[in-house]
């Protein structure tokens, strides 16, 4: 064999190669999506890109307190993390104690917040509009999940 012919058909190879290695590469890229499914029928209501440790909240009326609150999430591997709670009156269904290393604190305009949650969530599960609309932010854009939804449909939050 002469090497100058051989050095060619190399080179070509190994960028045929690379090139096959790259594609497969981009293919397998995922884009991390949390989704809206029906509990019933796990129908895809909505989707929303969200990365890995992207972030969202959900706010409603409480149906027992009757006032707001705001959840936050964190998406992160292995699921959805509850990470803060944000509401304005003590009662049934809201926390008035904290854990140890869990912060609660009384706001100057009589909100109370909660951080340093880290619960784990396989999903979220509502139902929706029953007292309020729930409302879903993500980044700054608002989505109403009566709207998307319908009123009293028994919902899944799943982050994949």
């Amino acid at each position: 064999m002469h090497p100058m012919i051989l050095f060619p058909f190399c080179k070509s190879t190994l960028a045929l190669v690379a090139i096959i290695l790259f594609q497969q590469v981009i293919g397998a890229v995922t884009v991390s999506r949390l989704t809206i499914l029906d509990e019933k029928t796990n129908e895809e209501i909505a989707s929303f890109e969200l990365e890995e440790n992207g972030s969202f909240s959900i706010s409603f009326v409480h149906s027992v307190n009757q006032s707001l609150v705001e959840e936050g999430y964190e998406c992160r591997k292995g699921g959805i993390f509850l990470v803060s709670c944000l509401y304005r009156n003590f009662g049934a269904g809201v926390a008035s104690e904290v854990p140890e290393n869990v912060l609660l604190q009384v706001m100057e305009n009589g909100w109370m917040k909660i951080t340093g949650l880290d619960l784990k969530m396989d999903y979220l599960a509502y139902i929706v509009g029953t007292v309020s609309d729930h409302v879903l932010r993500i980044d700054s854009q608002e989505y109403s999940l009566l709207g998307l939804c319908g009123r009293n449909r028994f919902i899944l939050l799943v982050w994949r």
